[in-house]
């Protein structure tokens, strides 16, 4: 484990430092042949500031005039 994340300190330079999306995918084809770890994982942790995780969805509430609306349309329909 450790030497896979030294590994993957050395190509995320490399993959900084890449200027064009062909580079940085044989960047990371490199690094998912030589670990067997699946790409996604590669880009979760290689590249800073990126989210991939699940997105957190707002939760939608009705208070006041909207519950009162949807009820009524609700009964009249």
């Amino acid at each position: 484990m450790h030497s896979r994340n030294e590994y993957l300190k050395v190509l995320r330079e490399r993959y900084l430092k890449a200027k064009t999306k062909r580079e940085k995918s044989q960047i990371l084809d490199e690094y998912c042949r030589n670990t067997g770890q699946a790409r996604k994982y590669v880009i979760r942790e290689d590249t800073p500031g990126v989210n991939l995780g699940p997105r957190i969805r707002k939760r939608m509430t009705f208070t006041g005039a909207r519950l009162f609306k949807n009820i009524f349309y609700d009964a009249t329909t």
